[in-house]
């Protein structure tokens, strides 16, 4: 009946007692049979503990893999964070560095403009100062030559020929200042 419903945990209990009893009876032959099934439905029952027990050790290890690389993972997702935090951080100073460059680009083309406009302006000015120098001098020059072409003393005539000339002397100075790089 057990043999029928498989009932393996009692089959080989009971194959055993069946081999001492045939063993007693002096039926050796019977007895061997039934020693034979027992190891058998031992062998059997122990190659399926030791399959389960190896199915159990096989998935606690493997688990525990799975849990190393989870956690193996969890670092370096973690180190990535890291990382990005870190390239964020340094767009963000690389970005004020090039702001900053650039404001400060601006406001020395603003300067350099203005100081542009005010060397033009001051060139200008010059320009008109010798302008005036310059027609000063003609005019104290044509003075003289006016003054002198009325007076019939020779002496006073060299005096004023003398200052006609000492005023193209200025102007012709002053010409060479302006005209030179300093």
């Amino acid at each position: 009946m057990q043999e029928e419903i498989n009932d393996r945990a009692n089959l080989t209990e009971n194959y055993g007692h069946a081999s001492t009893i045939y063993e007693r009876l002096g039926d050796f032959q019977s007895a061997l049979l039934y020693e034979r099934k027992a190891r058998r439905m031992r062998d059997s029952t122990a190659s399926v503990q030791s399959d389960a027990a190896m199915l159990e050790l096989r998935t606690q290890y493997e688990t525990e893999k799975k849990e190393a690389t989870i956690a193996l993972q969890g670092e370096k997702i973690a180190q990535q964070r890291t990382v990005q935090w870190l390239s964020i951080g340094i767009a963000a100073l690389l970005g004020l560095f090039a702001f900053s460059f650039y404001r400060n680009a601006v406001a020395r083309k603003k300067t350099n403009e203005l100081l542009s406009a005010k060397n033009a302006e001051n060139e200008l000015l010059l320009k008109e100062i010798h302008h005036r120098v310059k027609n000063n001098l003609e005019v104290v020059s044509s003075l003289l030559a006016l003054q002198s072409a009325q007076v019939t003393d020779q002496n006073v005539k060299d005096a004023m020929q003398e200052g006609q000339n000492r005023v193209q002397s200025i102007g012709i100075v002053h010409q060479k200042l302006y005209q030179g790089e300093n």
